[in-house]
């Protein structure tokens, strides 16, 4: 039997490893930030700040992969607790894509032409801005244990999604009515395919959320309840 100080010894290992995944999500959040203000202000140096901190993204998971497997090998979770660890390294890998996509982001708001429309940059702002709540919430549901608001933000999808179906339908009108706008219609449509992609993402962190919780899977709990036919898969 472990005692109490070993116990709290590893709890105190499973506190640690939640507040790097929590640090890698915050950090995230402000590589997206940042790549939406470089798209909106066209700011290059902001742009080249966001690309040169995808390092610090790519660091932080190879710390949260060490901690989790040296949880797994010298403590041998089980049950909820090697869920927990399950769900943290999982989400390490799905964080460090949102980095690369902030990346993907900045890069093209650099590469943008100076003709871009009012109206696109709106519409991409817009899907920025869910992108962003979805990520948000997702770090807040991982963070606070929070089964329903894991639920919530992975319904929100559907929302983003929208988006950027509204988006290219526009874009798509735009490069007909004149193909001079074809180079701008083509960084728009990247623009918005990583901004979704951060969405999948997100759901994907709040089906491991929900399965660290309750020990169920999140699509197929929602399958059964008829709420949604399809889950993301990346």
């Amino acid at each position: 039997m472990s005692t109490p100080h070993t116990m709290n010894v590893y709890d105190r290992e499973l506190d640690r490893l939640d507040d790097l995944v929590v640090g890698m999500g915050l950090y995230g959040i402000s590589q997206l930030e940042r790549a939406m203000l470089a798209l909106k202000e066209r700011d290059s140096a902001v742009a080249a700040s966001v690309i040169a901190g995808d390092s610090r993204e790519d660091t932080l998971e190879l710390q949260i992969d060490d901690s989790a497997v040296r949880l797994i090998a010298l403590r041998q979770p089980a049950a909820s607790d090697l869920r927990h660890v399950v769900c943290a390294f999982k989400a390490a890998v799905h964080l460090e894509r949102i980095g690369d996509y902030a990346v993907h982001v900045a890069k093209q708001s650099m590469a943008l032409p100076s003709d871009v429309s009012a109206a696109s940059l709106l519409s991409i702002a817009r899907m920025g801005e869910q992108s962003l709540k979805m990520l948000r919430d997702t770090i807040r549901a991982y963070r606070e244990k929070d089964l329903n608001l894991a639920v919530e933000t992975w319904r929100s999808d559907e929302a983003l999604d929208a988006l950027r179906t509204d988006l290219l339908r526009e874009i798509v009108k735009s490069m007909k009515d004149d193909p001079k706008t074809m180079d701008t219609g083509m960084h728009l449509m990247s623009i918005a395919k990583n901004l979704e992609r951060v969405g999948d993402q997100a759901t994907n962190i709040c089906e491991f959320i929900f399965y660290r919780i309750s020990g169920n899977h999140l699509s197929r709990h929602r399958q059964n309840s008829g709420s949604r036919d399809q889950e993301h898969t990346d």
